[in-house]
């Protein structure tokens, strides 16, 4: 699943860490250090089942990079893929659609890809300011784009009694944010809409929607906090379950890994989102 290379990946040199040679990857630093313990310990179980307690930020980024990366090549970059090259391939495995086009030019001619090297913007005399924040939103973006593809698919392997249920939380969650604009719209319309709002109510409704396909459907109030959704998210369903009952099969065991890290990830970005202490 080795995509990097057509994805303007560039080295700093042999000892330079994965967040200091990719401003993406230096996000996932930053939203890893902004988690709570028990996210923390929810990524690190994924890279390792066996660990007994939450993995230290920086080695839970190399793990989680290294994860999505060839062996041989992550021997000669010294490390794993950035955090753009595994969103992306993980959208590209799940055929997300109506995603910002990646060969857009930003800045110096340079595409989101290529923006994303330290090495590439500094050359090309790009503020670093100026690059993270490109960078945040266009993860961000994806980010957002993928956690509706998996909305969706969970939504619809709901039976009419789940469905009714919450549709009820759909309503119930569009009131608690205002949105009267959504008054008399149908569930599945408004289940788009408010899952492209990100932060809370992408959270809320995906916590929601998981619940409901494995354990039963709970109200939103239930989600508030972090130790219920990812009790569901690396439960017996999770976002594994929601990819293969959009009639998903992945070819490799790396992506089936590599999903639920960047899942989760994008989850907690969203919690962080709507607390104002999302990583940028």
């Amino acid at each position: 699943m080795e995509k990097v290379a057509d994805r303007g990946e560039h080295s700093a040199g042999p000892s330079t860490s994965g967040a200091a040679r990719h401003y993406s990857t230096e996000l996932l630093l930053k939203t890893i250090k902004a988690a709570n313990e028990e996210e923390r310990f929810a990524l690190s179980r994924i890279v390792d089942p066996k660990a007994g307690s939450a993995l230290e930020a920086r080695a839970l980024v190399d793990k989680f990079c290294r994860a999505g990366g060839h062996g041989v090549m992550n021997a000669i970059r010294g490390g794993g893929p950035s955090y753009l090259s595994l969103l992306l391939d993980v959208v590209d495995e799940l055929k997300v659609e109506g995603l910002p086009p990646r060969n857009e030019v930003y800045f110096e001619g340079l595409a989101p890809a290529e923006l994303d090297s330290v090495y590439e913007a500094a050359r090309r005399k790009i503020p670093a300011s100026r690059s993270r924040s490109t960078i945040a939103d266009y993860v961000d973006t994806i980010e957002r784009k993928l956690l509706a593809k998996l909305l969706v698919a969970a939504y619809q392997k709901l039976d009419a009694d789940q469905r009714k249920k919450v549709d009820a939380e759909i309503a119930a969650l569009a009131r608690k944010l205002g949105r009267t604009d959504l008054n008399g719209v149908s569930a599945a319309a408004a289940l788009l809409v408010l899952g492209n709002l990100g932060g809370f109510a992408t959270y809320t409704l995906m916590s929601v929607l998981l619940g409901a396909v494995s354990a039963g459907t709970l109200g939103f109030g239930a989600y508030v906090f972090a130790s219920s959704a990812l009790s569901v998210i690396l439960g017996p369903v999770g976002w594994l379950g929601v990819a293969l009952y959009a009639g998903h099969k992945f070819a490799s065991g790396n992506m089936k890994q590599t999903l639920q890290l960047v899942a989760t990830i994008a989850m907690v970005r969203q919690r962080l989102r709507d607390a104002s202490t999302a990583p940028r």
